[in-house]
């Protein structure tokens, strides 16, 4: 006789179908609990930035070609907008207590290897700030070059805005990765449960190990336990009235 091979796919969709109900109960409080987070405890962030494009003048002793020079370039020019050079003199100046750690942290440098237009982006918790900030490393970055490589010059093609648009946290996404994450972990620890349980709770499982099965004990439901009770009962007292009576 041909034993029935039970698919792994068909028992983790039979163990999640039995723990549906805990997974979906934790899934629903993995999304209360991402967006308490998303919306009450971490702060809001504005982006601010601005563009500089960086031209530097025709050298004969230049012999790579444009491309190669404009991604040197950038990468370059990427580097000094984060050096103390730059960014120090605009930490000292800022109306909140800055370090030079604390501002390197807020800012990201953006590159085209095309071309050598370089954005600066500032995150910070007040879109005014993050805007005025953008704006004075552009500045600061300007005259830095401008001693460093006399042949560059830099000038800045937009200032930075003021956005009131918040950049992070965003709600929608957190409470997805929420729910993901409280549905992974759920059906992983459901899956562990049911693979610590060594309990033998059918008869394909006493014919594929090749038991011989005695019996079956079927399975009551509460209100045939709560009957059966109460015949015991009953049983029980008249057996008491019974003996009175001898």
């Amino acid at each position: 006789m041909v034993k029935k091979q039970r698919k792994p796919l068909t028992e983790v969709l039979k163990i999640m179908k039995n723990k549906l109900a805990f997974i979906m109960m934790a899934t629903v409080i993995g999304m209360i609990l991402a967006s308490l987070i998303s919306f009450l405890v971490l702060e809001p962030q504005y982006e601010g930035t601005a563009q500089v494009i960086v031209h530097q003048n025709p050298s004969e002793e230049t012999t790579a070609p444009l491309a190669d020079q404009a991604k040197t370039l950038t990468d370059t020019y990427k580097e000094i907008v984060l050096t103390p050079a730059v960014l120090e003199p605009v930490a000292q100046g800022a109306e909140k207590d800055l370090s030079y750690q604390a501002l390197r942290d807020q800012v990201e440098v953006r590159t085209n290897d095309e071309s050598l237009v370089l954005q600066i982006a500032v995150v910070d918790n007040s879109p005014y700030a993050a805007s005025d900030l953008a704006n004075q490393i552009a500045s600061s970055f300007a005259k830095q070059v401008g001693e460093i490589y006399p042949n560059s010059q830099v000038k800045q093609v937009a200032d930075a805005k003021t956005h009131t648009e918040k950049v992070r946290p965003k709600p929608i996404l957190d409470i997805l990765i929420g729910a993901g994450l409280a549905f992974l972990l759920a059906t992983l620890w459901a899956l562990w449960q049911a693979y610590r349980d060594k309990t033998v709770r059918s008869e394909e499982i006493v014919s594929e190990m090749g038991w011989q099965l005695i019996g079956v004990l079927p399975e009551m439901s509460q209100t045939q336990v709560r009957e059966t009770r109460f015949k015991r009962k009953g049983r029980s007292a008249n057996s008491d009235d019974s003996k009175r009576r001898i």
